[in-house]
């Protein structure tokens, strides 16, 4: 036996000082009393070495699980963590009918069932204030409340931002889908593309800029009704509209409706200025070598006042749009006159031959006539 003691206390030496090593920031232990029957002792040292290698052999077991990231410990919900006082600082429990929750510092609760989970932050009027988890549909949600705890602000994993104001109505969203917002502010999506909308108060009154899907930048206003009132295109478009809902002003590159209130824009060859009610209408412009200013009468020609390269010309029309009476100056710079029946075919010159001499002319050309006044003759003219 005497010359078993050196081998034990070897062995315990070595484990002794590796436990010693490892576990340093343990707790020390009372030992116990030791035997003084030198048999009851070698008994007792055979405890303590076994005693103290299963403690060993734990601790490094708990070291290794450490070093390859699997969990030391596990705890069962519910628990709950609390201060010096015995107030709830961190709780963890399952959503159910009968849960009892703290309502103070940060509470974690998970419903199995739906998969649904979340983290709620509480103020010191037990008010929740953040609520931060994933809804039943697997979509993350952020809920931050005020001090009073309504909700001011929602943020959704499906692409969605909404800044509340003090009475819960919404003052910024921002959505793929922009259609069914009621919030003062909307960035997002709508049926033409992407929209950046601003609304009034009250009423349907705001404004709009858009990029649509075709490439096209476009700014919209609308009034109390909600109603369109002016419009400016990436196309090269601007339109002013009245309250019932008439063109006032149309700016555009290709004119073409008579019953605006005003439309600036472009012709097949320059640039024109139309100003229409009730039917009537007056335009002013130039094409190539024509400049002038022309009316109409539900969009047929009535009459024109114009300058024909570098010559002007008044034209008078019939209520089909057929011009039938013409003045105007000769590329010689001089006066004339021309009249022509319904059709348009010129009946009656009035004008100059030579240097000076007047000339009357009537259709078909026959004789001069005789006398003084020319009759029966078809013209008259003048004589040095």
């Amino acid at each position: 036996m005497i010359s078993a003691m050196p081998r034990t206390f070897t062995r315990f030496g070595l484990i002794v000082g590796a436990f010693l090593v490892q576990v340093s920031g343990l707790h020390a232990q009372v030992p116990s009393p030791i035997p003084s029957d030198p048999a009851a002792q070698i008994f007792n040292l055979i405890q303590r070495v076994t005693a103290l290698e299963q403690k060993v052999a734990a601790l490094s077991q708990a070291l290794n699980n450490k070093g390859t990231g699997a969990p030391a410990t596990r705890v069962k919900a519910p628990f709950e963590v609390v201060d010096d006082a015995g107030r709830p600082i961190f709780s963890v429990v399952q959503f159910g009918k009968n849960t009892q929750m703290a309502t103070s510092g940060m509470v974690i609760t998970h419903e199995p069932t739906t998969g649904a989970a979340v983290l709620l932050a509480f103020n010191k009027k037990k008010s929740t204030v953040v609520a931060l988890g994933a809804d039943p549909d697997g979509q993350g949600q952020l809920t931050l409340r005020d001090a009073q705890g309504r909700t001011r602000a929602e943020l959704a994993g499906a692409g969605k931002l909404l800044i509340s104001d003090a009475k819960g109505k919404g003052l910024l969203s921002v959505s793929d889908d922009i259609t069914q917002s009621t919030a003062h502010i909307n960035i997002g999506k709508d049926e033409e593309g992407y929209t950046v909308e601003v609304m009034s108060g009250k009423g349907g009154g705001g404004a709009s800029i858009s990029a649509t899907r075709k490439g096209l930048g476009e700014v919209g206003v609308t009034d109390e009704k909600g109603e369109t009132r002016a419009y400016l295109g990436g196309a090269g478009e601007l339109t002013i509209l009245d309250a019932a809902g008439n063109n006032t002003l149309n700016v555009t590159e290709h004119p073409d409706d008579d019953s605006v209130g005003v439309t600036i824009g472009k012709s097949e060859k320059g640039y024109m200025i139309s100003v229409g009610a009730g039917g009537n209408s007056v335009s002013m412009g130039s094409s190539g070598s024509v400049a002038g200013v022309a009316t109409y009468l539900n969009g047929v020609p009535a009459g024109s006042l114009m300058l024909v390269d570098g010559t002007p010309r008044l034209e008078l029309a019939n209520d089909r749009g057929t011009s039938v009476t013409s003045l105007g100056v000769s590329p010689h710079g001089n006066g004339f006159i021309q009249v022509g029946n319904a059709d348009g075919a010129t009946v009656v010159d009035i004008g100059t031959v030579g240097k000076g001499v007047g000339l009357v002319r009537a259709y078909p050309v026959g004789s001069p006539g005789a006398g003084l006044i020319g009759m029966p003759g078809t013209f008259l003219v003048g004589r040095e």
